[in-house]
């Protein structure tokens, strides 16, 4: 099983699809993993998470940057540990670095920590965020697989 403390750690920001990204599905479905669930699909990874592990009290937040700034951003948490595209990292941790990243390429980047409300469907509405149906292929399963690759609790 895979695992991450925080060595490693990538801020999705550092991997924002390119417009031709953004424009072509396959291109952007063709994108190794981790891109792909930084950026893309972190709302995908974010809610099957919570789906695989509903017998677990996790929270899907929404790295929500200010107006006028691109970064958006989605994980689970329970408060203390969080789970996306860099597996477990401590949330404090995972902030910070975002933060820290953001502003490396816009000093005035920010942005607010919102938990997500309601569901998978509702926030794709609300947030111009892609429904499974609308990427190249169907990214549930390969949701399903990465999630797999990693144990279903943080590291001890």
């Amino acid at each position: 099983m895979r695992q991450s403390s925080g060595v490693g750690f990538t801020a999705a920001i550092e991997l924002m699809r390119t417009p031709v990204e953004r424009a072509d599905p396959l291109r952007s479905w063709q994108r190794p993993d981790r891109a792909f669930f930084a950026a893309g699909a972190c709302h995908i990874l974010a809610f099957r998470f919570r789906k695989l592990h509903a017998d677990q009290d996790w929270d899907v937040i929404h790295i929500c940057p200010h107006a006028g700034f691109t970064g958006d951003h989605l994980y689970v948490t329970d408060g203390e540990w969080a789970f996306d595209f860099n597996g477990w990292t401590r949330e404090t941790f995972l902030l910070e670095e975002t933060a820290r990243r953001g502003c490396a390429l816009w000093p005035a980047w920010g942005f607010d920590r919102v938990p997500v409300v309601g569901s998978f469907e509702q926030f794709c509405a609300d947030h111009h965020h892609r429904l499974p149906s609308e990427y190249a292929f169907d990214p549930r399963p390969r949701a399903d697989a990465f999630i797999g690759g990693f144990g279903p609790r943080p590291p001890t």
